[in-house]
């Protein structure tokens, strides 16, 4: 579970994120929420030291190099969303939005994974709790086809792992 003040966000090294401070991020929450009181409690001093101690992953991963999906252009694009929630678990008050660059064209993250999934078969693809998912296709089956933004692999995995983003994302950029 994330605290609901500060997390690490891990990106590549050449993604350059814009530190904004969480009473900005407010405008969608209702005045009643659990977030935005934690908000008003919060300490300058810990805005001003968050992100101290973040370090860049190694840019030669041996995991990168051996991805068929290496290649693929990643957009910078990172958007907090909040979210007025009745559940208690902060990981589905606040997430990310990622999209990316998938054969020229920009995709939008469509779904969040909410459960480790680990493949047992060659063709499946790993999730970890939140990871950013592109669902490809639905199949009929209740599993999904997709791409998964945080890791860059393809491969299919069971459509309750995954519950839809894009709506609830939409929806609280309107009313920002």
């Amino acid at each position: 579970a994330y605290d609901s003040m500060k997390y690490t966000l891990v990106v590549d090294e050449h993604t350059q994120l814009e530190l904004v401070s969480l009473r900005r991020c407010t405008s969608v929450l209702s005045d009643d929420s659990d977030l935005l009181r934690a908000c008003d409690r919060c300490d300058l001093e810990d805005e001003a030291a968050f992100g101290d101690g973040l370090v860049a992953p190694d840019a030669h991963s041996s995991s990168e190099d051996s991805s068929p999906e290496a290649d693929l252009q990643f957009s910078k694009k990172f958007l907090n969303v909040f979210v007025n929630s009745t559940s208690r678990s902060s990981s589905t008050e606040s997430f990310g939005l990622f999209s990316c660059m998938v054969n020229g064209e920009e995709r939008e993250q469509t779904h969040r994974a909410v459960f480790r999934f680990i493949p047992r078969h060659e063709d499946e693809l790993e999730l970890d709790v939140d990871d950013p998912i592109l669902v490809e296709l639905e199949e009929d089956d209740y599993w999904y086809r997709g791409y998964n933004m945080r890791t860059g692999e393809r491969g299919i995995f069971p459509a309750f792992y995954a519950h839809e983003v894009v709506g609830q994302a939409r929806d609280a950029i309107g009313r920002s």
